[in-house]
């Protein structure tokens, strides 16, 4: 099917026809900058922008987030984030998980957009459920953390765990580094909460308050400990 769009673009046995296109380009959402790389013998980006423009006027989807891209990359045309934002929402609207994905993250970091974690959470819950990894992963951080949503460890890790398992290798370095600092706020706080360490205090770091440290003369002489 690519291989099709690829014939029209470049003009193999055929006149370009930038109609068929967007009729094959429809069928391949997913790999939306192949068409920019394809566009022209030369691979004229502002050319690809401009077919890009026309079919997202028109309403396709995979064109208007590829659009989005072009502006939030400055790739054949000026970088515009705010034009970047607003052509990702007119692709999330209509359903493309990866622009629902590029929208939300505009909405949680402000680019080209107010923030609001809040609408950032919608975003990529919509974007997830279609099977998006890097929603996933943004969705098991905010639930960790709490940012935008009421914090749900289990749910953060659930969706952590969905992340590694469609191949986002930062989600399994993120939920083991999350993991590794939990057991060890768990130590601390059995060491605070041990009734054989009663009457004993522990410093911000940890250490223990009121007991002598051992000192290199005390290991040399055991005596000097009796």
């Amino acid at each position: 099917m690519h291989n099709m769009g690829s014939f029209y673009t470049e003009g193999v046995g055929m006149e370009k026809d930038y109609a068929e296109i967007v009729k094959w380009y429809r069928q391949s959402a997913e790999n939306r900058f192949f068409a920019m790389e394809d566009i022209g013998m030369e691979k004229d980006y502002a050319e690809a922008v401009k077919w890009y423009r026309k079919a997202a006027e028109k309403g396709l989807s995979a064109s208007q987030g590829a659009l989005g891209d072009c502006y939030a990359n400055g790739v054949g045309v000026e970088k515009d984030e705010t034009e970047a934002a607003k052509w990702y929402l007119k692709a999330a609207e209509q359903g493309l998980a990866v622009a629902q994905y590029n929208w939300g993250f505009c909405c949680q970091t402000g680019i080209g957009v107010e923030k609001d974690d809040a609408e950032a959470v919608k975003w990529f819950h919509k974007a997830a459920d279609q099977g998006d990894a890097n929603a996933a992963y943004a969705l098991g951080q905010l639930y960790l953390q709490g940012i935008g949503v009421t914090k749900d460890v289990e749910l953060g890790k659930s969706w952590l765990q969905i992340a590694i398992m469609k191949g986002k290798t930062e989600a399994k370095t993120y939920l083991e580094e999350y993991e590794k600092n939990e057991e060890t706020e768990k130590m601390q706080l059995n060491l605070r909460d041990s009734s054989t360490l009663e009457g004993v205090k522990l410093t911000e770091d940890g250490e223990i308050e009121g007991v002598e440290p051992i000192t290199k003369e005390a290991v040399e002489s055991p005596e000097s400990l009796k």
